[in-house]
């Protein structure tokens, strides 16, 4: 798919987020487009595994991340924008789940920001970049301390925590 428009690239990445199903898209499933990325492509993000360089290794940490029947991750809006005189697609989401651990933790609720960066020669999807409303440590806690995450933040269910 190398050369498409910005245009045609939005709409391919609104696709993988699959806004019919209900939170059902590439986030939860590891299902995108990979035709639209660099086979380099870097992923960046808050998250402890990341970066994660490459888009076979990216897709294969996301389709065992999430349990299908009890996450979602909800495309709020895709716009196309200019970052540093280059058009990039920037996506705002919420996402909830529980992970796939044999303790199956359950995250909070937290909004975040990807930011796709697009090569300028072919037109290919370069860098997924990832940022939380959530800290860091509030994730890694609630993932492997679940007990206790839930003890420290059960007053501020719905408050943003600032990002780490």
């Amino acid at each position: 798919h190398k050369g498409l428009s910005v245009s045609q690239l939005y709409q391919h990445v609104l696709e993988d987020w699959k806004p019919e199903t209900d939170g059902k898209g590439y986030y939860i499933t590891g299902k995108l487009t990979t035709q639209v990325y660099k086979d380099s492509c870097l992923f960046l993000g808050p998250d402890p595994d990341m970066p994660i360089h490459g888009l076979r290794k990216y897709v294969g940490v996301a389709s065992h991340l999430f349990d299908y029947d009890t996450s979602m991750a909800t495309l709020h809006s895709l716009e196309i924008e200019e970052l540093d005189s280059k058009s990039v697609l920037v996506a705002k989401w919420t996402l909830s789940g529980i992970l796939r651990l044999p303790w199956k933790p359950s995250l909070p609720t937290f909004s975040g920001t990807t930011i796709y960066h697009i090569d300028g020669t072919d037109g290919l999807i370069t860098c997924h970049e990832e940022s939380w409303d959530c800290s860091v440590a509030r994730a890694f806690c609630h993932t492997l301390l679940p007990e206790l995450a839930h003890r420290i933040w059960s007053n501020d269910h719905d408050t943003k925590i600032e990002q780490s």
